[in-house]
């Protein structure tokens, strides 16, 4: 088969699953209060002093809100308008990491590498189940790209491009925005003993620029928090919200919220190992990290034997995926998503292995294919399992699916050279993909109470000045309503201007118990959808795993 109708088949296919995630509704916790917020702000106008639920928000830095709310305030209030930012966020990182790839290593290396990122699974899933990740891992690529376009060539345009794709990157998740550019970069300098270029003037200047950006939220920081250390701020931590007073706002930026988890100061803790970013790395860089592990290995190897006959060597990438990743794997709370904006590097280090065998003769090939079968037989396993046990899903998913795997296997075995494993894998991290955008991920969200509950109680009249919640609370309750919801605490907190309300199990019991009166009831099963687990996913087993929420429609009140 024709190798460039190959290409755009993965393109094109891929660009079909991209765009369907951007349909799917926001994910509680996060991703839903994500969206909550920024149609919040949207609505206030408050883009510097942040506010969640009308109460003061210091948690995440604000660019993904700030880019969300101009998006709602410009197309109004949807799924696609809080994505589709952040889904060209994701694409500008593959464009940089060809860039980058290709002024390390040619042209070759840059396209494999764009492929490769493109198509794992990590930049599917938080282009879908959107985090602050997201836009941080554009603009650290971008950053790292443009600085070491000034390290090669020594235009200050680039250094001040570097400089504000830093600071963009600190806008998006704090201080590791500014500290992965730093230790890819400090680390290749570190390890070619390239000490001269730090002379260079313009790489202070870039610095300066990533601090400048950072001004309009820190200006807001200080107004909102650091004016005011007698204001009550409720704080997350794991055990839920916090009451805290003095609470610097600049402080928590530049100190707690990241380095605050490596030294202890910070709340969030967990169990999470030394290696917790190990196993995790297998299945989000999939269905490229077996050949990446070897690729790892492969080039520390290659470069300490260039240092031994007394060249530089290159480390950019090696050194871009390491010391951030030992980095994090000190901190004292971990999710998987902390490492996704390290995967452009390990692209980079993979596909230049990639090339590297593409120009032997047969050296390797049959392990190799082995190798490749391996994802390709998994991804296949999976969407199979999604399509005919989880869910039973439609015969165009299935079609589309099939055309993916059917496509993976004749690159596999008609392609020639390093190509073919990596056309097939692509292949088929799209094809699963294409199952999970849109079959799978639609039919578990049909299981998020609080869209489904929204969007029933809607149809029949309720909005923010007649609904509340009892003793519950969702964000994307709130996101589909366009409006925060009163929560009632208490059954005797509920007012009578509250016709519908939203309650779980208990909640509905104690209602009926206290004598209100309840005109139409709505159940549905909820349950989380980012906390997949065995019992749901059984069909058998399903109905025990998930509780029930309820809108109901008070039709009388009594004294409470």
């Amino acid at each position: 088969m024709n190798r460039s109708v190959l290409i755009w088949a993965c393109v094109f296919l891929a660009l079909v699953a991209y765009a369907a995630g951007l349909w799917i509704d926001p994910m509680d916790i996060d991703s839903a209060q994500y969206a909550s917020l920024s149609r919040e702000m949207a609505d206030s106008g408050g883009y510097l002093m942040v506010k969640l639920r009308g109460n003061d928000y210091l948690d995440k830095p604000p660019l993904l809100f700030w880019v969300s709310a101009a998006s709602f305030e410009l197309f109004g209030v949807s799924n696609p308008s809080f994505k589709w930012i952040p889904l060209l966020s994701a694409f500008f990182a593959v464009y940089a990491t060809y860039r980058l790839g290709r002024l390390l290593y040619g042209e070759r290396t840059g396209r494999y590498a764009a492929l490769m990122l493109g198509t794992c699974q990590a930049w599917f899933l938080f282009t879908l189940d959107l985090r602050t990740d997201t836009l941080l891992s554009a603009w650290v690529i971008g950053s790292v790209w443009k600085l070491a376009e000034y390290k090669a060539k020594g235009k200050t345009a680039d250094a001040l491009l570097g400089g504000l794709f830093a600071g963009l990157a600190m806008l998006s998740k704090g201080p590791l925005g500014l500290m992965i550019p730093v230790l890819a970069l400090g680390g290749s300098i570190l390890l070619e003993r390239d000490f001269k270029t730090l002379l260079k003037p313009a790489w202070y200047f870039s610095i300066a620029l990533a601090f400048v950006v950072l001004i309009p939220m820190a200006w807001g920081l200080y107004r909102q928090f650091d004016l005011n250390p007698d204001q009550v701020v409720l704080m997350p931590t794991p055990k839920g919200l916090e009451e805290r007073t003095g609470v610097s706002g600049l402080r928590f930026f530049f100190w707690e919220q990241s380095f605050g988890r490596i030294s202890g100061e910070n709340a969030w803790k967990d169990n999470s190992g030394p290696f917790f970013f190990v196993h995790n790395f297998l299945w989000a860089f999939m269905p490229w990290s077996l050949f990446a592990t070897i690729a790892l290995f492969w080039k520390f190897l290659r470069e300490v034997s260039a240092f031994r006959r007394g060249e530089s060597g290159d480390w950019l990438a090696w050194s871009g995926f390491v010391f951030p990743f030992l980095a994090l794997s000190a901190s004292q709370y971990k999710l998987p998503h902390y490492i996704f904006p390290l995967f452009p590097f390990a692209a980079l280090f993979t596909a230049q292995y990639f090339a590297h065998f593409a120009q032997k003769s047969s050296a390797g090939r049959s392990w190799q294919t082995a190798l490749a079968v391996l994802p390709i037989g998994v991804s296949a396993a999976l969407s199979g399992v999604l399509l005919f046990w989880v869910f039973r899903g439609p015969i165009p998913v299935f079609g589309l699916a099939l055309a993916a795997f059917g496509l993976s296997m004749a690159a596999l075995f008609q392609v020639k050279g390093s190509e073919r494993w990596i056309l097939g894998c692509a292949l088929s991290s799209v094809g699963v993909n294409l199952v999970l955008n849109l079959h799978f991920y639609p039919r578990l969200l049909q299981y998020q109470a609080g869209t489904q509950l929204a969007k029933r109680l809607t149809a029949l009249g309720a909005d923010a000045t007649n609904t509340a919640y009892l003793a519950v609370h969702a964000y994307s309750f709130d996101f589909e309503m366009k409006s925060a919801i009163a929560v009632r605490p208490e059954l005797s907190d509920l007012k009578t201007r509250d016709r519908f309300v939203v309650v779980d199990s208990k909640g509905l019991q104690s209602m009926r118990e206290a004598g209100v009166q309840l005109g139409q009831t709505i159940e549905m099963p909820n349950y989380p959808a980012t906390r997949l687990s065995g019992d749901f996913l059984n069909p058998r087993t399903r109905a025990g795993a998930v509780d029930r929420w309820y809108g109901v429609e008070i039709v009388g009140l009594p004294e409470l």
